[in-house]
């Protein structure tokens, strides 16, 4: 190895090892999509209960006939099929409680559902 070959080496060894200790301070800082994943974490609960609730009329919602209040409905899919009469979001496989009125939906992410909502995606939760 000649004294070209050593020092292209060595300057590669101390270019990797700057950036690696580089890394070490600057990755931490990053936030995953705009939130501190550490902040998040700690949060729990109450960043969840910051969510807005579904709308009947958003698009998503209305494509899947959400509605708020299940047992209201008079007219509509819903109500046309005698095997929806005990299905509700909190018995439904997508639903997390947050509390007895509200809770969170994965097919409406970002958003909370009424605990006793209805929607044509509704799943019975596993045994």
């Amino acid at each position: 190895m000649n004294d070209r070959d050593y020092n292209s080496e060595r300057r590669r060894f101390f270019r990797i090892g700057a950036l690696s200790l580089a890394s070490l301070f600057v990755l931490p800082k990053i936030r995953f999509l705009g939130e501190d994943p550490l902040a998040h974490a700690q949060a729990g609960k109450s960043t969840a209960q910051k969510l807005e609730p579904v709308k009947e009329s958003d698009a998503l919602a209305k494509s899947l006939n959400y509605v708020e209040n299940a047992k209201a409905v008079k007219t509509g899919k819903r109500a046309a099929d005698p095997q929806t009469k005990d299905q509700f979001c909190d018995n439904c496989m997508f639903y997390g409680s947050l509390d007895k009125e509200k809770g969170t939906c994965q097919i409406f992410q970002g958003k909370t559902v009424r605990a006793k909502g209805w929607c044509a995606s509704w799943a019975k939760k596993p045994a």
